[in-house]
Protein backbone atom coordinates (compact mmCIF):
# COMPACT_ATOMS: atom_id res chain seq x y z
CA UNK A 1 0.00 0.00 0.00
CA UNK A 2 1.29 3.55 -0.67
CA UNK A 3 1.99 5.72 1.73
CA UNK A 4 0.35 9.05 1.86
CA UNK A 5 2.65 12.40 1.72
CA UNK A 6 0.82 14.09 4.41
CA UNK A 7 4.05 14.74 6.08
CA UNK A 8 5.60 15.76 2.70
CA UNK A 9 2.84 18.18 2.11
CA UNK A 10 2.84 19.58 5.77
CA UNK A 11 6.68 20.64 5.06
CA UNK A 12 5.78 22.07 1.59
CA UNK A 13 2.62 24.05 3.17
CA UNK A 14 4.10 25.57 6.39
CA UNK A 15 8.01 25.50 5.11
CA UNK A 16 7.23 26.20 1.91
CA UNK A 17 6.02 29.95 2.59
CA UNK A 18 9.85 30.77 4.36
CA UNK A 19 10.87 33.36 2.29
CA UNK A 20 13.43 34.69 4.34
CA UNK A 21 16.08 32.16 6.15
CA UNK A 22 16.05 34.17 9.21
CA UNK A 23 12.43 33.43 9.53
CA UNK A 24 12.78 29.64 10.04
CA UNK A 25 14.49 30.47 13.68
CA UNK A 26 11.38 32.49 14.48
CA UNK A 27 8.63 30.61 14.73
CA UNK A 28 5.84 33.50 14.96
CA UNK A 29 5.45 33.20 11.11
CA UNK A 30 3.46 29.89 11.78
CA UNK A 31 0.59 32.29 13.05
CA UNK A 32 0.31 32.92 9.90
CA UNK A 33 0.18 29.83 7.81
CA UNK A 34 -2.72 27.88 6.81
CA UNK A 35 -1.54 24.64 7.98
CA UNK A 36 -1.62 26.40 11.70
CA UNK A 37 -5.75 25.67 11.61
CA UNK A 38 -6.00 22.55 9.56
CA UNK A 39 -8.05 20.04 11.49
CA UNK A 40 -7.85 16.30 11.25
CA UNK A 41 -10.49 16.26 8.45
CA UNK A 42 -8.62 19.21 6.48
CA UNK A 43 -5.64 17.63 6.66
CA UNK A 44 -7.17 14.44 5.23
CA UNK A 45 -9.25 15.73 2.36
CA UNK A 46 -5.59 17.95 1.31
CA UNK A 47 -3.44 14.73 1.50
CA UNK A 48 -6.12 12.91 -0.90
CA UNK A 49 -5.43 15.76 -2.70
CA UNK A 50 -1.99 15.86 -2.87
CA UNK A 51 -1.92 11.92 -3.61
CA UNK A 52 -3.79 12.70 -6.78
CA UNK A 53 -2.04 15.75 -7.91
CA UNK A 54 1.38 14.01 -7.85
CA UNK A 55 0.45 11.08 -9.43
CA UNK A 56 -2.42 11.66 -11.89
CA UNK A 57 -3.21 14.94 -12.43
CA UNK A 58 -1.72 16.26 -15.66
CA UNK A 59 0.22 19.70 -15.69
CA UNK A 60 -1.31 22.80 -15.86
CA UNK A 61 -4.81 21.01 -14.20
CA UNK A 62 -6.16 22.13 -10.63
CA UNK A 63 -7.09 19.81 -8.60
CA UNK A 64 -9.65 21.11 -5.62
CA UNK A 65 -10.17 20.25 -2.13
CA UNK A 66 -12.30 21.71 0.53
CA UNK A 67 -13.63 20.78 4.14
CA UNK A 68 -17.07 22.31 4.36
CA UNK A 69 -17.37 21.47 7.89
CA UNK A 70 -13.82 23.90 8.37
CA UNK A 71 -14.14 26.15 5.44
CA UNK A 72 -10.41 25.17 4.46
CA UNK A 73 -9.76 24.51 0.97
CA UNK A 74 -7.48 24.22 -1.33
CA UNK A 75 -5.97 23.48 -4.90
CA UNK A 76 -2.78 21.55 -6.10
CA UNK A 77 -1.96 22.40 -9.93
CA UNK A 78 1.03 20.84 -11.16
CA UNK A 79 3.36 23.07 -12.80
CA UNK A 80 5.47 20.52 -15.05
CA UNK A 81 7.17 17.16 -15.33
CA UNK A 82 10.29 16.01 -16.08
CA UNK A 83 12.74 13.17 -15.46
CA UNK A 84 15.59 13.47 -13.17
CA UNK A 85 18.30 10.92 -12.41
CA UNK A 86 15.66 8.39 -13.46
CA UNK A 87 13.06 9.64 -11.13
CA UNK A 88 9.81 11.64 -11.63
CA UNK A 89 9.70 14.82 -10.48
CA UNK A 90 7.33 17.55 -10.49
CA UNK A 91 6.82 20.85 -9.56
CA UNK A 92 3.23 22.13 -7.78
CA UNK A 93 1.51 24.86 -7.12
CA UNK A 94 -0.09 24.59 -3.83
CA UNK A 95 -2.29 26.98 -2.20
CA UNK A 96 -4.08 26.59 1.07
CA UNK A 97 -6.50 28.84 2.97
CA UNK A 98 -7.77 27.98 6.48
CA UNK A 99 -9.36 30.21 9.13
CA UNK A 100 -8.69 34.04 7.35
CA UNK A 101 -5.41 32.84 6.16
CA UNK A 102 -4.30 32.32 2.25
CA UNK A 103 -0.97 30.98 1.17
CA UNK A 104 0.90 29.82 -2.07
CA UNK A 105 3.47 28.14 -2.41
CA UNK A 106 5.61 26.49 -5.19
CA UNK A 107 7.42 22.96 -4.50
CA UNK A 108 8.65 20.40 -6.32
CA UNK A 109 8.34 16.66 -5.55
CA UNK A 110 10.27 13.58 -6.95
CA UNK A 111 9.44 9.90 -6.97
CA UNK A 112 11.51 7.12 -5.03
CA UNK A 113 11.80 4.30 -6.43
CA UNK A 114 9.32 2.60 -3.75
CA UNK A 115 6.72 5.25 -5.20
CA UNK A 116 6.46 7.42 -2.30
CA UNK A 117 6.71 11.28 -3.25
CA UNK A 118 10.06 13.15 -1.51
CA UNK A 119 10.04 16.95 -1.35
CA UNK A 120 13.10 18.65 -3.20
CA UNK A 121 13.12 21.70 -3.07
CA UNK A 122 10.97 25.23 -3.60
CA UNK A 123 10.30 25.84 -6.84
CA UNK A 124 10.29 29.41 -8.37
CA UNK A 125 7.39 30.34 -9.88
CA UNK A 126 7.04 30.21 -13.40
Amino acid sequence: MKMSVRPVVFAAIVFGLVVQPAAAFDLQWLNQSPARYFTDEDWKLSEEASDKALDTTKDGETLSWKNPASGANGTYTPISTTTEQGMTCREVKIFNHAGTVDATSFMKFCQKPDGKWALVSDAPPK
